[in-house]
């Protein structure tokens, strides 16, 4: 189906002939069934950017124990840690740009002009993922992010060990 060929264009990352491997392997593990995304996560590898999206989503639901995990896959294959902090930082902002617009009564065709979105089914699952979001929330992971950002760039620290300490603080907004 088109979905399913769209969730694994974006899903995987690797060369052509990869890819006929890991569409051999869903169909054998499928035996005949349809496929769906359940079967596309055990199987085939996600690149680094749906990665960084799905640690992103477990901050925001504040699953920390998950998103470290994910974190610690991520710096194994090799992630930068710059990288990351730039990923959590855009998506705070998407968070916030959402925010304001929703509090403010905007509509979903209103909201895909504005941010310059696609989808309408992205929309919505964005809307109501960041709708029950309070703003004291945003305000306080954004002031991690900035207080991180400033140790990253401006001391000698470990840029592992501060984005490890600010998924953790980020994750602690979610219980505050």
């Amino acid at each position: 189906s088109r979905p399913i060929q769209a969730y694994i264009k974006e899903t995987f990352e690797g060369s052509i002939l990869q890819l006929e491997k890991n569409l051999d392997k869903l169909y054998s593990y499928t035996e005949g069934r349809g496929i769906d995304k359940e079967d596309i996560n055990k199987l085939i590898i996600k690149s680094g950017t749906k990665h960084k999206y799905d640690l992103l989503d477990m901050i925001i639901a504040g699953k920390a124990r998950d998103a470290l995990e994910l974190y610690n896959e991520l710096i194994y294959r090799r992630t930068d840690p710059g990288e990351l902090l730039e990923s959590i930082g855009g998506r705070l902002r998407e968070v916030y740009n959402y925010k304001i617009r929703l509090s403010g009564g905007m509509g979903q065709e209103q909201l895909m002009k504005e941010l310059n979105e696609k989808f309408p089914w992205l929309v919505t699952k964005k809307s109501d993922t960041y709708r029950n979001i309070p703003m004291e929330r945003i305000k306080k992971m954004f002031d991690f992010l900035v207080d991180t950002e400033e140790r990253f760039k401006g001391t000698g620290t470990d840029p592992e060990r501060e984005i490890e300490m600010l998924i953790l603080a980020l994750c602690g907004t979610a219980r505050a």
